[in-house]
């Protein structure tokens, strides 16, 4: 396995995260045990061979190269997996390294208590491009919690359900898009009780 032979055994140790860091600053931090349970492929670009591309409507963008690395999850065997849509799929992969989860951004404080399935969901969704306490990606490295401090929970999810109705034109995917409605509007609720629960001072 690549992995395996790129960083040992040790990868597959409990609270490792795989980042594949692409070349526009998205970061897809997988859990090292998601790798244990499905059939992953790294694919690569080949020099001699046209570069794979691919329309990505959900984000307004045409034509895009996914090369030089780009990760495949084997749903033919695994079905379940296309519910998440483009989650854990990064392409323009530039780097791949392993770390740990870090829940004292996320989670500072006693927080841990009430929000880590609210944490764990933000990073699933939101911080492969924006960050919170200055972690997460950046490819629009904002501070999420910073910008919903100031909306209404009725704009919070107008923003994440509808992102281009918002702004025309964003690469921002629609939140959870392949589940049903009422599904995103709960997450969409319990992501913005998380943010707001969040202290204002960065950890």
């Amino acid at each position: 396995m690549v992995l395996d032979h790129l960083f040992g055994a040790d990868w597959k140790e409990q609270g490792l995260e795989v980042e594949f860091r692409a070349l526009d600053g998205y970061v897809s931090r997988i859990p090292s045990e998601r790798f244990q349970g499905y059939d992953a492929y790294l694919v690569y670009d080949r020099l001699d061979q046209e570069a794979f591309m691919i329309d990505n409507p959900g984000q307004n963008e045409e034509d895009v190269p996914l090369g030089p690395y780009y990760l495949i999850w084997d749903t033919v065997r695994h079905p379940d997996l296309l519910i998440e849509g483009a989650t854990y799929w990064p392409y323009q992969v530039s780097e791949v390294r392993i770390s740990r989860a870090r829940l004292e951004a996320l989670l500072p404080g006693n927080m841990a208590n009430l929000y880590a399935e609210e944490a764990a969901l933000m990073q699933k969704h939101c911080l492969p491009c924006h960050q919170i306490n200055g972690f997460g990606g950046d490819k629009w490295p904002i501070d999420v919690a910073q910008e919903v401090k100031e909306m209404t929970k009725a704009e919070f999810a107008h923003w994440v359900l509808t992102p281009n109705a918002v702004k025309p034109g964003t690469t921002m995917p629609p939140l959870a898009a392949q589940s049903p409605d009422p599904e995103r509007r709960r997450l969409a609720s319990r992501l913005f009780e998380y943010l707001n629960a969040l202290p204002e001072d960065k950890q």
